[in-house]
């Protein structure tokens, strides 16, 4: 049975996720693939895959000798997922299910990721030992999620926001941010992995010069979309200002907005032993 994480979006959601996040979510997917040592022909498994960002470049790298199956509880985000990946000659396989329940058999990849994820699972320890149970003997994953607010020039000014015209509404948001690292390592640990490494990643990104309309599409990605449209105008504007005003200061000669984003990313293999020999 699918168990819903700590990030859900529904109705147009998935599409302004799609578009929205991009350049947000670009540097970090990155991080991930390098970390988790993809190349030609690895069989590869994203977690919490949302519209697919790192599993298509995923697929791209591992190319048609390779596999890669793209996973997510959100049937909506997999829909966004599958019409983006039409046409792009990059095979794909995008799967409904739960990262705490893997539908996959033991040792059936060589790599697993889970870029921007992990900080919504329900039971950390159980989603852990899931991905280590798949992974097989030598291989590796790699897992992303937010670091602190402080780190974060665009989400802070937005979480701000929020939480003053959304009140308690936006708490799951913020805490979004508040993984820590170190219960991470516990937990990859626990699951039997080995040489479990951390990197915070920090990346500066260019938001448009048009802040007032990102903000507002981005917005439309997150869980609180709902709860956000239903505000009356005043306070719809209200948070826009907030995140416009707050954001001045990054601000180039040219327009755009110049805002730092940083993330935790781990990397951690399995033991190479097979019944007991090791390889």
């Amino acid at each position: 049975m699918n168990q819903p994480s700590g990030f859900q979006v529904r109705g147009s959601a998935p599409d302004h996720y799609a578009e929205f996040n991009a350049p947000i979510m670009a540097p970090f997917v990155g991080a991930v693939l390098q970390r988790a040592g993809i190349s030609a022909g690895d069989s590869v498994l994203d977690i919490a895959c949302g519209t697919g960002f790192t599993t298509q470049r995923a697929a791209e790298i591992v190319g048609p000798s390779g596999r890669v199956v793209g996973l997510d509880v959100n049937p909506g985000m997999l829909a966004k997922a599958r019409s983006m990946s039409v046409g792009s000659g990059v095979p794909v396989t995008w799967q409904e299910g739960s990262a705490l329940d893997l539908p996959f058999d033991a040792s059936e990849f060589e790599r697993v990721v889970c870029q921007q994820g992990i900080q919504f699972f329900s039971d950390l320890s159980r989603a852990t030992r899931e991905m280590a149970r798949v992974l097989r003997p030598g291989g590796s994953l790699a897992v992303s999620f937010w670091a602190p607010l402080a780190d974060q020039t665009y989400m802070a000014a937005q979480i701000t926001g929020l939480l003053d015209v959304l009140g308690d509404v936006a708490r799951p948001l913020a805490a979004a941010f508040e993984l820590d690292p170190a219960l991470v390592a516990e937990a990859l640990n626990d699951a039997g992995l080995e040489n479990v490494i951390v990197d915070k990643i920090s990346a500066e990104v260019i938001l448009p010069a048009d802040l007032t309309e990102f903000a507002r599409g981005q917005l439309m990605a997150l869980p609180v979309a709902d709860a956000f449209a239903a505000l009356p105008p005043d306070r719809q504007a209200r948070y826009l200002s907030h995140v416009v005003d707050t954001l001045s200061g990054t601000r180039n000669a040219d327009g755009n907005y110049r805002c730092a984003f940083a993330s935790w990313v781990f990397s951690a293999a399995a033991a190479d032993v097979v019944e007991g020999a090791v390889r």
